[in-house]
This record gives structure tokens, sequence and C-alpha cells, in this order.
């Protein structure tokens, strides 16, 4: 008995999970999705948003080995507001793929990502606090390299 409450309860926790998860889409028109991925001159990857961090897949696509620190990645909205984002020192060798998960560098347990909330107790709560988060344009900058994108529900 214990044993299915156990794996109920990870259940759950596991949807409140996958039901935070932004969406997005490269273009006001095109369909949202819950892992955006980009390209630029030498790097291209993917991205996952959630109210309290972003994960990254970067891959180095250049002869080059590329290197970012805080103070690199920085999520600027539309408006103009923006706020850098911390992870550990990154280190990417010619045609090599590293996972980076970013993080406010303030305040990181206290408030979250994109004016959202770290988390939400429900999904119903995330979605009614969050419809402002519609079709916003956001900005990550990874160094010299802009990845544009809009927000969905």
């Amino acid at each position: 008995m214990t044993r299915y409450l156990c794996v109920f309860a990870f259940l759950c926790l596991s949807f409140a999970a996958i039901g935070q998860t932004l969406r997005l889409k490269t273009d006001l028109d095109s369909k949202a999705k819950s892992k955006l991925t980009f390209q630029a001159t030498e790097l291209e990857g993917t991205l996952r948003a959630y109210p309290d961090h972003i994960e990254l897949r970067l891959t180095n696509t250049g002869d080059a080995s590329l290197a970012f620190k805080n103070g690199d990645f920085i999520l600027t909205s539309a408006r103009g507001t923006g706020e850098e984002l911390c992870c550990e020192l990154v280190l990417i060798a010619p045609r090599k793929s590293v996972r980076i998960t970013l993080t406010r560098c303030k305040d990181a347990d206290r408030l979250g990502l994109f004016g959202l909330k770290p988390t939400y107790d429900s999904y119903e709560s995330f979605v009614s606090e969050s419809t402002f988060f519609i079709d916003q344009a956001f900005f990550l900058s990874i160094g010299e390299h802009k990845i544009h994108f809009y927000t969905d529900l």
C-alpha cells in the first residue's frame, strides 16, 4: 500500500512540474512548444524555460573553443528590462555540446524569471496568474549571440 501511495505522490509531483513548463515559439504565428530550437553563428541548441530557471543545450559549431561566464547570459524583455542569469563557467570545445541551467543571479530563491513566481501550487493558479505572459517577446543573450522568442502558456 505504501508503495502505491509513493508512486501516486511522485506522479502528482511530476505532473505539477510538467504543467509549469513555459511554452515558447519563434514568432507570434507559430505553434508554441516546450522546447525551442535555435541556431546562431558558431552556436546552436535548445532552450527550455521554467518559472525559476532556463535549461540550455548548447553545441559549438565553430572551429574555436567557446567560453561563457556569469554576465554572458542576460534575459531581456521587449520592454527593455533585463536580468543577469548565472551558471558555472562554461567551456565548449569545437563540435561538442554541454547542458547548462541558468538561474537568476539575485534573489534566485525568492523571485522567478519572466516576471513569474518561482513555483505555483497548481497548474490552475499558474495559468490564472500568468495570463499577461502570453505573446511576450524576450531575448536571451549568450555572449554576443542573441536568441529571440515569444512566450505562451
